[in-house]
């Protein structure tokens, strides 16, 4: 076996190869450690507790990181010969920087090196062992080999005390349907996991309400063949949920749900997206009354093209119900529909002041409020006339029966958008005529 010594002289020379520490790089990792998959089968898979930070040290909380760590090894389940020595160095710097504590026992799936070190970057699927439950479970690939495929997950809250401590959720149902339009129930075992062992390869599609006024934020979870997928979720409580119906899919944004304060006392809307199922929640409420409604304050655009609508299910805010929170969330579902506004397009053409067509220019349109206050702009897109003399259509949808006005920009390096012509009013309708927009001087003399 190599002395300490030895380790440290490995560790130097790694060292003249490694890149320093970056925390530059995104991963995600959904595949729980499984021999089976072909990413883990030539990977040195086994435990190891920390004993020393050998790299640059980084202090979250009360504990001290390195991403370089020399690490005793326990358990061995392949890829780690056993002429191999039982204390290796953990290097997880470049690409995807891995940051380990002391004392703490890692389950490790890394690369082999120089003899006696192992890459650990954060992509390699290397954790804490006390959140490797689920790679313990899948280890042997057993439950995922085709025919089709697991799910497998655990629903839970983060501890207080630190990221790498996940609070499970025990004997609580979580409700999906299969690719074949199936409703499947759940439910997680003493440690939050849930597993759905063999199911077939596609999306499952979850929803998202628990019981006991909780939710997750997941909407979706898309199987692969032979595979088991991590569909781990965290856990959120809420104090108001409901579901608004009516919503046009594919295509449409999911609206803005809001909560509009009565109170004077300068208190801000609250804003969610809803879900693709229409469901909404809203997790921390200060207590008062509101109106609940959807594009209350935002006006209705072409991705969401729905009119302010209040709950119960009213355009007209006389006839809103108040919403009143208090200390304990409310129970049961604050459900209303809304109608979706029929969409017009807006053909157009942008030309320099000669008359000659100008290709690919950019137009935005904006939609006048019903008070005549302010234009807030909801659609954006490049205009153009073709050498073949086609009127170009640049893709613009007004609200029909509404008042827009078209403006060209100019697109600058720092993502700002100029003023390039005059505005040109209209109301969207099925027979309006082509806009014709002209270009300033100044507009054609920065291009």
């Amino acid at each position: 076996m190599l002395s300490r010594r030895a380790f440290l002289i490995f560790f130097l020379f790694a060292l003249t190869f490694t890149s320093t520490l970056s925390w530059a790089c995104e991963c995600s990792n959904s595949t729980p450690i499984q021999k089976s998959a072909e990413k883990y089968r030539n990977r040195a898979v086994f435990t190891a507790r920390i004993i020393q930070l050998m790299g640059h040290r980084y202090e979250w909380g009360d504990k001290q990181y390195s991403d370089v760590a020399l690490a005793v090894v326990h358990e061995r389940y392949w890829g780690l010969p056993w002429y191999w020595p039982k204390v290796v160095i953990l290097s997880g710097q470049y690409p995807c920087d891995m940051a380990m504590a002391k004392d703490e026992e890692y389950i490790v799936a890394g690369r082999r090196m120089r003899y006696g070190i192992i890459d650990v970057a954060l992509c390699s699927g290397t954790k804490p062992l006390k959140m490797g439950e689920l790679d313990l479970r899948t280890l042997d690939g057993s439950n995922c080999r085709a025919p089709g495929g697991t799910l497998i997950g655990k629903l839970y809250k983060d501890s207080p005390t630190g990221w790498a401590e996940r609070l499970p959720y025990v004997a609580e149902t979580l409700t999906l349907r299969d690719p074949s339009g199936r409703l499947i129930h759940v439910k997680t075992d003493k440690e939050g996991i849930f597993e759905l062992r063999h199911s077939s390869a596609g999306e499952y599609f979850i929803d998202p309400k628990l019981s006991g006024n909780k939710y997750v934020k997941r909407a979706s979870l898309k199987l692969r063949e032979g595979e088991c997928l991590d569909s781990s979720m965290e856990v959120y409580p809420y104090v108001i949920s409901g579901t608004v119906s009516g919503l046009k899919p594919p295509g449409d944004w999911p609206p803005s749900v809001e909560l509009i304060p009565l109170s004077k006392t300068g208190q801000k809307a609250l804003r969610v997206l809803a879900e693709p199922s229409g469901k909404f929640f809203f997790e921390k409420v200060p207590e008062g009354e509101y109106l609940l409604g959807v594009n209350l304050t935002s006006p209705p655009s072409p991705h969401a093209a729905y009119p302010p609508t209040y709950y119960p299910g009213t355009t007209l805010p006389k006839k809103a119900k108040v919403v009143t929170i208090r200390k304990d969330p409310i129970a049961g579902s604050l459900d209303f529909a809304v109608t979706r506004l029929r969409l017009e397009r807006v053909p157009l053409t942008v030309a320099f002041a000669d008359g000659t067509p100008a290709p690919q220019w950019y137009a935005d349109l904006e939609l006048a409020p019903l008070d005549k206050s302010t234009w807030t702009k909801i659609d954006e897109t490049i205009g153009w006339s073709t050498e073949n003399k086609s009127v170009g259509l640049g893709g613009l949808m007004g609200i029909a029966g509404r008042h827009h006005r078209v403006i060209a920009r100019e697109k600058t390096l720092d993502g700002s958008a100029g003023r390039c012509s005059d505005p040109v009013e209209l109301d969207a309708r099925h027979d309006a005529k082509p806009i014709r927009l002209v270009l300033t001087h100044q507009c054609v003399e920065n291009r």
